[in-house]
């Protein structure tokens, strides 16, 4: 083992005093993601979710009264609906067709005495359409408001009917019960149903820098790879293999060395961009050093088990040279590094999850957000998996092919 540790020090030391290495492995991914993450942060800036809607109560009734002040107007739902109250159901049709709101809410005269009675009453909503999303939003609040209004007024008239029947009131006390049954009925918030659904994004980053830091990083892992898995091919073209093999060490500390050089090379180069960004551009990795160190390793290792199994298939540094950028950038879009992975339907993200690059970001994004190594387990198992499967692979294929 030390004779590989000495081969692979000898490599990452050679590598590390070419100049063009530094310009390709370590300036252009800082650039790009000064650059990407100054571009795309309006995306990453969060803003409320507001519902502007024009109501008019043309009703003046109880279950007006309640949808108004304590569902629209009500601590659920406060902080989304802006409420603009009109007297006009034209102008405030008027205002939706224009999109000056998402929609308008019109209740119409006697609406609330139909409902109670148990008749049909019409409730009209008139959406923007260039608003569809907030205006099926208090669509759909007003259809859980009528439908529940409609469900207990039938309780109450099934009860009036009931005690009716049975002489135990008299006709002329049922508005007087109605009236009791309203102002005692459970608190209108229980009217309608509220879902907050965990949203499929909410390891999001607060910043675009934060996200395109992962997502750059990822990639140029594999290109650092491919550079020392480059160097593997160029030393079998000038013979340096051979002389290595007639020398009194043993193949696989040989190979152990060229593949734990490539890993030392690419996880210097991952840390140089880890510190860089967070101390210049104030990345913000996670507060779990333990966490960043595991996850730095985890992808260094599947992201140079994958360069070492590209050139176990290709024959010339060329070939490597030319391929290996190719492949690092398809992945690197695949695998959300490029777009976001947010909103992502179901069969991109499939395809997503099947690259280390998606993987990568899934486990840093996930300490971003303040978690530790429990939450990140998933994706340094996964990542674990691929650098074993990649690097036992490409060693076999390097043993058979004589590259070593």
């Amino acid at each position: 083992m030390k004779k590989a540790w000495h081969i692979a020090w000898k490599d990452v030391k050679l590598r590390a005093r070419d100049p063009s290495s530094f310009i390709v492995l370590l300036l252009m991914p800082l650039v790009l993601i000064l650059i990407l993450g100054s571009v795309f942060q309006s995306g990453f800036q969060s803003t409320p979710f507001k519902v502007p809607v024009a109501f008019v109560d043309q009703d003046r009734g109880e279950l007006s009264s309640i949808l108004k002040n304590e569902v629209l107007k009500g601590p659920e739902l406060s902080g989304m609906i802006v409420l603009k109250e009109l007297d006009s159901p034209e102008e405030a049709r008027n205002m939706a067709i224009e999109g000056k709101v998402a929609c308008a809410i019109i209740l119409p005269q006697g609406m609330s005495e139909e409902i109670l009675k148990g008749k049909t009453a019409t409730i009209l909503v008139v959406g923007d359409p260039e608003q569809s999303i907030k205006a099926g939003v208090a669509k759909n609040i007003v259809e859980q408001f009528a439908l529940e209004a409609t469900r207990r007024s039938v309780i109450l008239s099934t009860a009036a009917d009931q005690l009716l029947s049975r002489s135990l009131i008299q006709p002329s006390e049922i508005n007087g019960l109605v009236s009791f049954w309203m102002e005692n009925a459970p608190a209108a918030e229980n009217l309608i149903e509220i879902r907050k659904n965990t949203a499929p994004d909410q390891n999001r980053p607060s910043s675009a820098m934060d996200y395109y830091a992962v997502g750059m990083g990822a990639m140029y892992l594999l290109f650092a790879a491919n550079y020392g898995a480059r160097s593997i091919l160029e030393e079998k073209r000038r013979g340096t293999t051979i002389r290595l093999l007639t020398m009194p060490v043993e193949p696989f500390a040989i190979l152990s060395g060229k593949l734990l050089g490539i890993a030392l090379f690419t996880l210097l180069q991952f840390l140089l961009i880890i510190l860089f960004s967070a101390f210049v551009y104030g990345v913000n990795w996670g507060s779990s050093i333990f966490g960043i160190a595991l996850m730095a390793l985890a992808s260094v290792f599947a992201m140079s088990g994958l360069g070492a199994l590209l050139a176990s298939f290709l024959r010339t540094e060329g070939q490597v040279a030319s391929i290996g950028p190719a492949v690092a950038i398809i992945l690197a879009f695949l695998g959300g590094g490029m777009i976001t992975i947010y909103g992502w339907p179901s069969w991109a993200v499939l395809i997503s999850r099947l690259t280390p690059n998606r993987w990568i970001l899934e486990g840093f994004l996930s300490l971003m957000q303040g978690n530790g190594v429990k939450e990140i387990a998933l994706p340094l198992s996964v990542l674990g998996g691929m650098g074993l499967f990649f690097f036992s692979i490409a060693g076999l294929r390097m043993r058979w092919r004589g590259d070593v």
